[in-house]
């Protein structure tokens, strides 16, 4: 049985600050504004959401474990069987599987050193190959580490 294992490390993960400091520099700006006009619920809300941005985008576990096989693609304990998946693609630097239900789609970031040939191969006799167009919510938890 064909099978491709790799494991990214919360330090090999992205983690774009400049987006991270960017919103959280914005939704300062927003509570200073909601302060000025005496709308304390306002203030207290933008004045927190910049922490909880900065806790998601450091959050995660310390290593995530990658497999794909001729059966299902798994992520640490986690096992997507073909059957419930509708597509892959390949997007940037990561490998994406659309789930056939209202889930979100599956990221699962691709190391240098893997070969890309192996996994369509495996990927391709399963499932169909396919653009995939990400949502906003999709961009943002991509950036945020919550995949």
């Amino acid at each position: 049985m064909q099978k491709i294992n790799w494991k990214i490390s919360k330090e090999q993960r992205p983690t774009y600050w400049k987006f991270v400091v960017v919103l959280a520099a914005a939704l300062l700006g927003i509570a200073a504004y909601f302060a000025t006009v005496q709308n304390y619920f306002a203030t207290a809300f933008f004045g927190i959401a910049p922490g909880i941005f900065i806790i998601l985008a450091t959050q995660g576990p310390r290593e995530l474990r990658y497999e794909i096989n001729e059966e299902s693609a798994k992520i640490n304990n986690s096992k997507y069987k073909y059957k419930n998946l509708e597509y892959y693609a390949l997007l940037d630097d990561f490998l994406v599987l659309k789930p056939k239900s209202a889930e979100p789609a599956i990221y699962m970031p691709l190391p240098d050193s893997i070969e890309l040939d192996k996994i369509t191969d495996i990927l391709s006799k399963r499932l169909r190959e396919s653009e995939h167009e990400q949502t906003f919510g999709e961009v943002i938890n991509r950036i945020l580490n919550i995949y």
